[in-house]
């Protein structure tokens, strides 16, 4: 927003009010919701699945350990191949903003037998490619390995191209990079402490389409993999200073992620 502001400044062909105000809306929808949504789909894949959940919990056992501070290291996420593969299966049977992207030609163009003239608003179902057999074998299924097996098989379709969760092209969505690495922190982070399942009170998950797409409710139980372990730092009658590591335990805590039409809120 800064650099959008700073380049108005610099000259009179910069981003004029109304475009700088377009961008700040895409910020708060696009940027916000959408990847809350897909970590809401993805608690939700956790507790379907608990094959997927464990090997989670091995990738980030391996990789991040139990450091107090292991994002430090930029190349940490890169490390976390299963959590992206996860991710990515995630968004290909949930894609929160895949289901309708609005276009629109800038001049008349033709798209094999079809003529579509300048300005013709077209509606394009994105999400309806990755679960199509011919894009990917077993497409039905929710498999995250599929995205670390190789895909050259020509037995076995993997067509990456249908995978489009943030667009294609030169409008592929700015936010991709960051929009990812939130998500592998914070799955990494809530396997790493937390065995994640679903109540037995708990709904059924249903889905609400909005500008973007979302679950309801997730009601999530999530209990402590081992006692939480805190510091605490006492200066002693010398004058030096010791940290003191004292497990902590927490019980076990039910946690509703609720989505409504028009807010989000979460307890």
């Amino acid at each position: 927003l800064e650099a959008l502001v700073a380049a108005q400044e610099k000259d009179d062909e910069g981003p004029t009010d109304e475009e700088i105000s377009a961008n700040v809306m895409t910020m708060l929808l696009a940027g916000e919701d959408t990847t809350a949504n897909t970590l809401s789909y993805m608690m939700h894949f956790l507790m379907e699945f608990p094959n997927v959940q464990a090997a989670v919990q091995e990738e980030v056992d391996t990789v991040l350990g139990m450091a107090d501070q292991p994002w430090q290291d930029p190349a940490t996420a890169d490390k976390l191949r299963y959590i992206e593969a996860f991710t990515n299966e995630a968004m290909r049977c949930k894609p929160v903003a895949g289901h309708v992207t609005f276009l629109e030609p800038n001049e008349d163009v033709q798209i094999r037998d079809v003529f579509v003239p300048k300005g013709t608003p077209i509606l394009a179902l994105n999400a309806h490619l990755g679960v199509q057999e011919a894009n990917f074998s077993d497409a039905n299924e929710f498999r995250p390995e599929r995205w670390l097996q190789n895909s050259g098989d020509p037995e076995r379709a993997h067509n990456a191209k249908a995978f489009i969760p943030f667009g294609a092209g030169p409008r592929l969505c700015p936010g991709r990079q960051l929009a990812m690495l939130q998500i592998k922190m914070v799955i990494a982070m809530l396997c790493r402490d937390f065995e994640v399942s679903r109540p037995k009170d708990a709904a059924p998950m249903e889905e609400i389409y909005n500008f973007t797409v979302g679950p309801t409710s997730v009601l999530t139980t999530l209990r402590p993999r081992r006692p939480v372990r805190r510091g605490i730092d006492i200066e002693l009658r010398d004058g030096n200073r010791r940290t003191f590591v004292l497990p902590i335990s927490f019980p076990e805590r039910r946690v509703a992620d609720r989505r409504r039409e028009h807010t989000s809120s979460a307890t």
